[in-house]
């Protein structure tokens, strides 16, 4: 099962992002989320968050969303950058698609399901 974060969610995340003209962060810690990046060293965690579908620790338990990110994205804990003006956030941004993260060894793709999807 893919890793899922809903359009009405994650805009606001790509919206900061452009106007503050910093790129995007897909983190994951505790839970799985997309936030803009913050000052670096502020200590500040940049708002707003968009937490994947299933993936939110305020929301579903961690004996439930922490085995799954593991299998999905595997192990470790990361963060990685994203420009928000890739087209994949564009579609997002500008058509309501979500946006599927997925994990193959040591890559990460994304990419817009289509709408009936």
């Amino acid at each position: 099962m893919p890793v899922r974060f809903k359009s009405k969610d994650l805009r606001p995340v790509i919206d900061c992002a452009m106007t503050r003209q910093c790129r995007l962060v897909l983190v994951k810690n505790y839970g799985v989320y997309f936030m803009s990046e913050g000052d670096e060293g502020s200590g500040i965690v940049a708002e707003p968050i968009a937490y994947a579908v299933g993936f939110n620790p305020a929301v579903t338990p961690s004996e439930v969303w922490c085995p799954r990110a593991d299998k999905e994205l595997g192990g470790d804990d990361f963060c990685e950058y994203f420009d928000p003006k890739d087209d994949v956030f564009a579609c997002v941004l500008a058509e309501g698609f979500d946006l599927i993260v997925s994990a193959s060894g040591k890559s990460l793709s994304l990419l817009v399901p289509s709408k009936s999807a």
